[in-house]
């Protein structure tokens, strides 16, 4: 927990020193660098492993410039763990989100950002471990998990000046584990904060 707010206070130092230092009308192409803090979950699964996200956003303009409707393509890391008594849950994803958005300005240098999309989720790592133990379950081996789900964006972010404050949530489509009577999707909520460039 402190090297995670650790971490967000350094993002929040760097986007507060580079935040007078670019300037964007509110149709124009950008870039985000972000992170994120948040908790992921299985549909009925009572307790929600934490976790935390690294992330680059590309929002490209359709309609050239004359609205502020944006298709964006990104690449997110995402590591997530959960311990419970002596088990311990890791899990490691990239993600590509793709979304449509529409900035909605409130002035020169305030906007909110909603947006919809897909989420296309390569899971690389999954493991269960017990402390103190060699041992460890492997779930793509020994439990048949999925390398690949696909799932939803759902989400806003407010633009203030170069900062980004957002919020997403994330439910997949697919399930993680191929287990007969077992509903195994995934459900994903993230507060990030980032820098526009």
């Amino acid at each position: 927990m402190k090297t995670t707010k650790s971490f967000f206070a350094l993002v929040a130092a760097v986007c507060i020193s580079v935040v007078s230092a670019f300037a964007q009308d509110v149709t124009d192409n950008y870039s985000r660098i972000y992170a994120s803090y948040g908790f992921q979950s299985m549909k009925n699964q009572t307790d929600s492993d934490k976790g935390a996200q690294l992330g680059l956003l590309y929002g490209l303009n359709l309609t050239g410039n004359s609205a502020p409707l944006f298709f964006q393509l990104g690449a997110e890391l995402n590591w997530v763990t959960y311990s419970e008594d002596e088990l311990r849950e890791t899990l490691v994803n990239v993600a590509v989100p793709l979304n449509l958005s529409y900035k909605i300005a409130f002035s020169d240098n305030v906007s909110l950002e909603p947006y919809a999309g897909l989420n296309l989720r390569l899971n690389v790592m999954g493991s269960l471990s017990a402390d103190g133990s060699d041992e460890k379950i492997d779930y793509f081996e020994d439990l048949d998990a999925k390398r690949f789900q696909l799932g939803l964006n759902v989400g806003a972010s407010i633009n203030i000046n170069n900062i980004s404050l957002g919020y997403r949530f994330n439910p997949d489509l697919t399930d993680y584990f191929d287990i007969d009577g077992t509903n195994s999707k995934t459900r994903y909520h993230f507060i990030s904060l980032g820098i526009n460039f």
